[in-house]
């Protein structure tokens, strides 16, 4: 497996990050994330990238014929469902897909991701690959190849 993970004595805090070789790293994506542009998301049996600009969110979606290559959205789109749900702005008709797989929605000057429906979760989950060093946060599940990963962080001996 190619991760590499580090101490960051500012933050106290383990990171992790992919060192872009074999499978990919990635994160399940819980609560809301800030994405930027460069950020690359898994979902089903697809994966896009992610562009920022402050007029635009732009989707790029990589070896699936399903979808038009590239999906651009104005911040006046406020937000974009992916899901086999019709009505979804992105419609997938797919088993590995949820109903709402994830949503993007536009706030506060930048674009979230977030999986599933804001209420409930995707089945399958929806994947950030750790392409730059993340926080490891407690109960952070981590897919590296096909094993996953459930972070527990212990409280210090010393606390």
């Amino acid at each position: 497996m190619c991760i590499r993970d580090r101490f960051n004595v500012e933050k106290n805090c383990y990171q992790i990050k992919d060192l872009g070789k074999g499978c990919g790293t990635f994160i399940k994506i819980a609560g809301r994330v800030t994405v930027r542009t460069g950020y690359m998301v898994f979902i089903g049996e697809m994966h896009f990238t992610i562009t920022v600009t402050p007029e635009e969110l732009v989707l790029k979606f990589l070896g699936n014929a399903k979808i038009k290559h590239q999906l651009k959205f104005k911040t006046s789109a406020r937000q974009v469902t992916i899901g086999r749900k019709k009505g979804s702005t992105i419609y997938v008709a797919s088993g590995s897909f949820s109903r709402t797989q994830c949503k993007l929605i536009y706030e506060n000057d930048a674009w979230k991701i977030m999986d599933g429906d804001g209420i409930k979760g995707s089945t399958n989950g929806t994947w950030l690959l750790a392409n730059e060093f993340f926080d490891i946060d407690h109960d952070m599940t981590i897919k590296a190849a096909q094993i996953i990963f459930k972070a527990t962080l212990m409280p210090s001996k010393n606390s």
